[in-house]
């Protein structure tokens, strides 16, 4: 899998960050030294407008994740499932036991790059010319038909979605 390989250095909010439309197509490398201690919650929980009410979005929009230490054990009253299997149901590869502060720093020295995360040596090889600054994400990320959130008082907002966090609305 192959993107423009960014990073993160929050503590928390993993699932808020995996999920945040402006990632998309990237490969997203935390700082933090472990991740995934308090697992996945549901996504089935929503406030008051119906959205998520743990993720930016309804998917993972990351291309791939890199960690130092991905957390095996998982504890809060919300868990739902480990990140490691919410990583492999949305078929998103990952990457643990990596110096993420030393690749940080690369990133941070050479500016954004193009990355690779290959998983098996058989892995199909179609995205090798995968040009992130090319793609257009626009109809990956936005609404296709417009959506009305509220209870119908005024005053009216109008939001152009262009990869909307459901935070924002």
């Amino acid at each position: 899998m192959s993107g423009e390989i960014v990073f993160n250095t929050g503590m928390v909010g993993y699932t808020e960050t995996l999920t945040d439309p402006s990632y998309r197509g990237q490969i997203l490398c935390f700082t933090y030294p472990s991740i995934g201690n308090y697992g996945v919650p549901s996504q089935q929980e929503l406030d008051d407008f119906g959205l998520p009410k743990f993720f930016e979005s309804e998917r993972i929009q990351t291309r791939g994740m890199i960690v130092n230490n991905l957390s095996n054990v998982s504890s809060h009253w919300l868990c739902e499932r480990t990140l490691d299997q919410w990583l492999f149901d949305e078929k998103i590869p990952g990457v643990c036991d990596v110096d993420t502060r030393e690749l940080t720093k690369k990133i941070r020295s050479n500016g954004v790059m193009n990355a690779r995360i290959i998983m098996e040596k058989s892995e199909n090889q179609d995205d090798e010319t995968f040009d992130y600054d090319s793609y257009n994400f626009m109809p990956e990320v936005s609404i296709s038909k417009p959506t009305y959130y509220g209870k119908g008082s005024s005053p009216k907002i109008v939001l152009i979605d262009t990869g909307t966090k459901s935070s924002i609305i």
